[in-house]
């Protein structure tokens, strides 16, 4: 009945609109807009609906003084023709000319117990203009044609006014006191000082209060750190730093404000190397070194060790599993696997998450399905009881870098506004490797066919306030590109922040400063999680790798790394 309702109102709306228009171009200038196909992959109950939000969305703006809507139904070719163009503009400017729109809009849609979320990003044709984000909530069925009113209202303020200064805002009558809709706040502004050399932001209303005694960063590394964290290898009760790039794995020892390297292992060239984690999964008092890694189209994972007696030995290599240790809710660590892919649409991922075990045989084997929604890759997520309810939800990162979290039935229960857990790393061979075959290839892979499935930053969990609820710190690479771009991603300096469950929400609780150029990874030390001897002055330990120039033009020349160590102070229980 509602779909059949909203049809309805989109139609009458495109009637509206064109008479509206015609109005508009006498007085001001046009703007034009092109709408993208809508993510409707978190839409739940409500995916019948996504196609009309799409609909209804765009007739609301044609309906709008000085806007027209460009028809994108022969344009799939611009759109790889324009992602392909990346940070070049005048390819992407003489893209926009040909597809003769000013805007392109995409959006997700998202299904969370009664409410529907309605995210949209707007892509301006001029190259000095960041994307816009916009988001509505509806509060049911009912709500959602006045929250597509909203919203389309907002857009028109913020893009079309702001673009027109002539242009007066009109609001439709229709909307004006409407009830059930809400335009969630933008970003929060953070209470900004610097501590001891190293910034921990405090966010506004929250009640726990951190700072920073100092912060210390590596000399300069001369390769692009890909991943990296750290785990106390040799028993000692210290934890080491352990990083990847594309050729090489590397320990350091952080002591007394100091970096010391303490091991390599070089890898073969044609590996690529997805996460590095570190886990004690065999108890015996020391941390094993994962590593998730193609070879080629073949996946080739392997299990290191390091001792100061023997260095880095292989003790498993390859291992036909992507890899990662997991803290499974009720039990403990274990490892969990994924297989790859032939198929180039799923990135070469295979679906399911699986517990790995080893058998009397010495090689992994599959165990039981672990109850993840379908949607979510292995390194996408983390178990966490962030309500303090003694259960675990599932906090994830979708591809389209929103913070979801699941609670223990797999219901989507929330989703952020803002981005989380942008990365440039992805499963799968590189894409140089996979356009040009090779040995272990099953085929030779196009640009166009493939549909890269990245590996968000690290989501990490931990009770850090002691309140009993366990709190989410995660990445936020400030994203340069579109997010309708499938295969390219550029970032221009970021940040790590916490979050914890507040007023049944996640809400920012700190984060540091603003980080120039790309983090790569990151891992969080609390004292009592290793030894007496790893955290001395300080309580927690944030370490991060830096890739110091802006990805944004700059990755693909990036040479070098640095590792920042930020000593945070807590409060005391």
């Amino acid at each position: 009945m509602l779909n059949r309702l909203l049809g309805i109102v989109v139609c009458v709306l495109i009637l509206i609109g064109g008479g509206s228009a015609a109005l508009g171009e006498e007085r001001v200038g046009i703007s034009r807009f092109l709408f993208l196909p809508f993510d409707s992959s978190s839409a739940g109950k409500y995916a019948y609906l996504a196609d009309g939000v799409h609909s209804m969305l765009a007739s609301r703006l044609a309906a709008k003084r000085g806007v027209k809507l460009v028809d994108s139904s022969v344009h799939e070719m611009d759109l790889k023709q324009l992602e392909a163009a990346g940070v070049d503009k005048q390819k992407a400017a003489a893209v926009f000319t040909r597809l003769q729109t000013d805007f392109l809009v995409s959006g997700a849609v998202y299904a969370t117990d009664s409410r529907l979320k309605v995210q949209v990003v707007v892509t301006s044709a001029e190259s000095t203009a960041e994307p816009q984000s916009f988001t509505a909530v509806a509060e049911g069925e009912d709500h959602i044609i006045s929250a597509i009113g909203s919203l389309a209202d907002d857009i028109v303020d913020k893009v079309i006014n702001r673009r027109h200064p002539e242009t007066i805002k009109t609001v439709d009558a229709e909307v004006e006191g409407m009830a059930g809709f809400q335009t969630e706040h933008p970003e929060k502004q953070y209470k900004k000082g610097l501590y001891g050399g190293g910034a921990i932001v405090s966010s506004e209303g929250s009640g726990v209060k951190v700072t920073a005694k100092g912060v210390k960063r590596s000399s300069t590394i001369p390769v692009v750190i890909v991943a990296m964290d750290t785990g106390d290898l040799d028993g000692d009760g210290e934890a080491e730093i352990v990083f990847v790039s594309s050729t090489e794995l590397q320990v350091f020892r952080y002591s007394g404000g100091k970096f010391q390297k303490i091991g390599s292992h070089t890898f073969k060239p044609t590996f690529k190397i997805h996460a590095v984690n570190t886990a004690d999964l065999d108890r015996d008092g020391k941390a094993e070194i994962y590593i998730s890694a193609n070879e080629q189209f073949r996946v080739a994972s392997m299990i290191l060790r390091w001792s100061a007696a023997d260095g880095l030995t292989v003790q498993q290599d390859n291992i036909a599993w992507f890899l990662r240790p997991l803290d499974l809710p009720g039990e403990g660590l274990i490892l969990a696997g994924q297989m790859s892919s032939n198929d180039p649409a799923r990135g070469f991922v295979g679906p399911g998450i699986y517990r790995l075990e080893k058998k009397a045989d010495g090689k992994i084997h599959r165990g039981a399905k672990l109850p993840v929604p379908d949607r979510v890759n292995l390194f996408d997520f983390v178990w966490a009881d962030i309500d303090g309810d003694r259960t675990s939800e599932i906090v994830a990162i979708d591809r389209n870098e929103k913070l979801l979290v699941y609670d223990d039935q797999g219901n989507l229960t929330w989703v952020s506004e803002g981005n989380y857990g942008g990365s440039r790393n992805y499963f799968g061979p590189s894409r140089a490797e996979g356009e040009r075959g090779g040995a272990n290839s099953v085929a030779s892979v196009s640009a166009d066919d493939r549909d890269l499935a990245f590996i968000p930053t690290r989501p990490v969990a931990g009770d850090i306030d002691g309140d009993g609820q366990q709190e989410i710190i995660i990445g936020r690479n400030k994203r340069m590109t579109p997010l309708f771009f499938r295969n390219f991603r550029e970032y221009d300096g970021g940040s790590i922040a916490c979050l914890g469950w507040r007023d049944s929400a996640m809400s920012e609780i700190w984060t540091t400063n603003t980080i120039p150029g790309y983090i790569s990874d990151y891992s969080f030390i609390l004292a009592k999680d290793v030894g007496a001897r790893t955290v001395t002055e300080a309580n927690a330990q944030l370490f991060v790798g830096q890739v110091p120039d802006s990805t944004f033009l700059g990755f693909l020349a990036a040479r070098e790394s640095k590792i920042l160590v930020y000593e945070i102070e807590l409060p005391k229980k």
